[in-house]
């Protein structure tokens, strides 16, 4: 939730940039929403990673749950630094109204990334709710390489609302 937050502030400052004409100030909002965001998401990796067993066992009493759910919990923190560049660059996107690519991206990795993966390795390779979080991480990761690949190239500084 707190990208979200960060995405929606890009969003608007790099627009308002755009539309005073000031295309460095876009992209360096847009970095430095990512990099903000960042350094939350590194304090949430390790909260989640090393208190992956704790959050469990606040959540839910039953040890089939804790065992299955705390390995698949802990390789999820280590993708949220992905996750938190994926939400926060798409927002900056969408703020300078390139909206079409980003859901592109998002719906190939989605149904052909997190889905078949998610498939492959939980039910193929039986490896249960792990393998199916692996499709997720997956798709995280190279939701958030792509979109920030495409925030970084700059074509979205000319694209006309």
């Amino acid at each position: 939730l707190p990208a979200v937050a960060w995405a929606a502030a890009a969003a608007t400052i790099i627009g308002q940039s755009l539309g005073a004409g000031l295309p460095d100030r876009a992209r360096r909002a847009g970095h430095e929403a990512v990099l903000q965001c960042g350094v939350l998401g590194v304090v949430i990796t390790l909260v989640f990673y090393f208190g992956a067993e704790s959050i469990y066992r606040g959540m839910h009493n039953s040890e089939a749950v804790i065992t299955a759910g705390v390995p698949a919990f802990r390789m999820l923190a280590l993708f949220q630094l992905p996750l938190v560049a994926g939400i926060v660059y798409v927002g900056g996107l969408r703020g300078a109204g390139d909206t079409r690519v980003p859901m592109w991206i998002t719906l190939f990795t989605t149904l052909l990334v997190r889905l078949p993966a998610a498939w492959l390795c939980g039910v193929v390779l039986n490896g249960g709710l792990y393998g199916a979080w692996i499709g997720m991480c997956l798709d995280m990761l190279l939701r958030g390489v792509l979109v920030a690949w495409r925030f970084w190239r700059g074509g979205w500084e000319r694209t006309h609302v």
